[in-house]
């Protein structure tokens, strides 16, 4: 939970320094400030934070007429003296807020995915107070995730903030970095693909139900991952989802598609369409694959029964600002 949050009155009109103490929970940090009661004010008085048993042993570890931050350590006790910045100020209240170390902080602890297929989970948490542990990789308020996956596919993360990165190994001090497959400014997750094999235009609708800042990992091998998340301290909400990858993701695996005809026309032609709706979601690139518009893939073959002209269109979700999806056709 966070924050905690600790209240106290007090005045230095008949002395020159008040003292309070606090001891903290757990490991986190405590940030104490506070108020003129007469004006409203939150720098009239200087907060001196520290610890010591005595005035003789005291050290401190932050002072200033601002509100004051410290790193704090579960158990510890903690003194605060409260004194006069503006010599006119004598009354105030004096605050306290807590914020725990994260639950997943460390990599040790971090929070195990539900190794669930297609369907997408959310995690709401908060890098405020969280720390960077010896050994890890460099990074600042980093929090844990781990993710274990029994099939190759594709895991999507989409943050609402932070840096996402993935990890693989058996202890934080040995960690391998995954790069991402690709980013997407904006979704490529193309929930419905619409294929149209006819002799007239095909038609783009955008997904409306895009979401923006993805980073897609390739998963290549089963195995346990880790997903870790840093940058400045805030709180987030991230979604994470895996995708298998589709059973023609490889130019080998194509889809054939069959044929249904219909006359039509105010000139007699026979139009040959068909229509697939399907995903490219959890899709890669091969090694050897023509140059294509993106790094997710799906192939199919069809077989022309007559000669004629053809037309292909698809209806996708752009990748890019500025890169709208395409079907590719070879020979």
């Amino acid at each position: 939970s966070m924050p905690n949050l600790y209240e106290a009155l007090g005045t230095v009109a008949n002395a020159p320094t008040m003292w309070y103490n606090w001891t903290a929970p757990a490991n986190g940090l405590a940030t104490i400030y506070t108020l003129d009661n007469n004006t409203g004010a939150s720098n009239t008085f200087n907060c001196t934070v520290g610890q010591g048993t005595s005035l003789g042993n005291f050290a401190c570890l932050a002072s200033n007429n601002a509100p004051v931050t410290i790193a704090v350590a579960g158990g510890q006790e903690y003194e605060m003296g409260i004194s006069q910045y503006q010599p006119s100020s004598t009354n105030f209240q004096v605050y306290l807020s807590y914020v725990p170390e994260p639950a997943n902080d460390n990599w040790s602890n971090a929070y195990s995915m539900q190794s669930a297929v297609q369907n997408s989970q959310y995690i709401t948490g908060y890098t405020l107070a969280a720390t960077t542990e010896a050994g890890e990789p460099a990074g600042t308020n980093t929090v844990w995730f781990e993710y274990t996956t029994y099939q190759p596919g594709v895991l999507a993360v989409y943050p609402s903030g932070g840096n996402i990165s993935l990890w693989q190994g058996n202890n934080v001090s040995n960690l391998t970095s995954v790069a991402p497959y690709y980013t997407t400014p904006l979704d490529p997750r193309w929930t419905a693909m619409n294929v149209e094999l006819g002799l007239g235009p095909s038609s783009y609708q955008p997904n409306l139900d895009y979401n923006t800042n993805g980073v897609d990992f390739n998963l290549a091998q089963p195995g346990t991952y880790y997903v870790r998340v840093s940058g400045p301290p805030f709180i987030y909400t991230n979604e994470m989802e895996f995708h298998l990858r589709p059973s023609n993701d490889n130019f080998a695996n194509a889809i054939a598609l069959p044929i249904s005809d219909s006359s039509a026309s105010t000139v007699d032609q026979l139009n040959y369409n068909y229509e697939y709706l399907y995903t490219s979601q959890g899709a890669t690139l091969e090694a050897t694959e023509p140059p294509a518009m993106g790094p997710a893939t799906v192939w199919f073959t069809w077989q022309a029964p007559t000669n004629g002209s053809f037309a292909c269109g698809v209806n996708l979700t752009a990748q890019t600002d500025n890169q709208d999806p395409e079907a590719l056709l070879y020979p």
